[in-house]
């Protein structure tokens, strides 16, 4: 058996981890009727069959663990963000219950964690801004993005889309986004993904 320091994050195959669960249950439901002695036996025969579970299986490394958390950390947060769009980092990691820290590191290859926050409200003001239906202020479907200003979401607005907000609504979205494709850009659409 591996040494249990280096079984961190290690997931059983389903057919393991299943005739492994139902013998700690069947265990767990007898333990009352067994005596001091037995309970030793059963002890060493549950080490033996979690060995026989874990033989063979390689834990992950901790470079693919870091990568999962991040990753998984990432998801949640886009979540809430879209859902809480005036969120603050500080909120949005207390809200997925993660440090300040491990936020900022998983989203350090999108370029941080309030680039991302920004970019999200800006792509759900360009959707709101793209329905032809859609009525009311700019400063209000702003505000409704989590903006907390008129002018820094003009200026965040044209800077990613080449366009101020008043001539995107009057197009009807019908523009797509004139600033070229960039480098950095492929990579934030590739972290968005993971």
């Amino acid at each position: 058996m591996p040494e249990p320091g280096r079984l961190h994050g290690v997931v059983l195959p389903q057919d393991r981890a299943c005739l492994l669960t139902g013998f700690l249950r069947a265990v767990l439901d007898e333990m009352p009727r067994y005596g001091v002695g037995e309970r030793q036996r059963l002890e060493r025969v549950t080490a033996e069959l979690l060995a026989l579970a874990l033989a063979g299986h390689a834990p992950p490394s901790a470079q693919a663990v870091r990568m999962a958390g991040a990753a998984a950390c990432r998801r949640r947060a886009r979540l809430y963000i879209d859902a809480h769009p005036g969120t603050t980092p500080d909120d949005l990691a207390r809200a997925i219950g993660v440090s300040r820290s491990a936020l900022y590191r998983a989203f350090e290859p999108s370029g941080g964690v309030a680039r991302v926050i920004r970019s999200r409200r800006l792509a759900r003001l360009r959707a709101l801004l793209a329905e032809p239906d859609r009525v009311g202020r700019i400063a209000d479907l702003s505000r409704a993005c989590g903006f907390s200003s008129e002018s820094d979401c003009g200026r965040a607005f044209k800077a990613a889309y080449g366009l101020s907000l008043s001539d995107y609504r009057r197009l009807g979205g019908a523009v797509d986004s004139p600033v070229p494709a960039s480098p950095q850009g492929l990579a934030d659409w590739w972290n968005d993904l993971r």
